[in-house]
């Protein structure tokens, strides 16, 4: 996971104060937990097979941007030699877990486990379908 945004720091540079930005600052702490939180739902989950496996969250979450109203945008990549049939398992196994903790999960941008190598080799390319999402992700 990586470190939240540590805005505190930063504000005196701007001439603000955390008064001034109390939202942006909730929704880092918000952010922050409900990170914690699926990391930890999300430990134990195993696959039978060789091959790994990573998720990821996007969208607003990711950001450290989350409101008390956001969703769970989830990716999940895989590298072989596991296949797509054992990563759209993890996926199901994944979303009925976080699902259980509370988080509402949306199927929409990645609804599907894609191979890393699909992922990456397209970013921010002529084929990509959703440019907005490769500059905000």
């Amino acid at each position: 996971m990586i470190d939240p945004p540590d805005y505190l720091r930063l504000l005196p540079d701007l001439g603000l104060q955390a008064s001034d930005v109390p939202n942006v600052l909730r929704a880092v702490e918000l952010s922050t937990k409900q990170l914690e939180k699926a990391r930890a739902g999300l430990a134990d989950l195993t696959v039978d097979c060789k091959g790994s496996a990573a998720a990821l969250t996007l969208g607003s979450l990711g950001r450290f941007e989350a409101s008390d109203a956001s969703d769970l945008d989830l990716a999940l990549v895989y590298e072989e030699p596991l296949t797509a049939g054992e990563a759209q398992d993890l996926r199901r196994r994944a979303i009925s877990l976080l699902r259980n903790l509370g988080f509402n999960v949306s199927e929409k941008t990645f609804n599907r486990p894609l191979p890393i190598t699909e992922l990456v080799k397209n970013i921010g390319g002529e084929n990509d379908a959703n440019e907005s999402l490769t500059y905000r992700a």
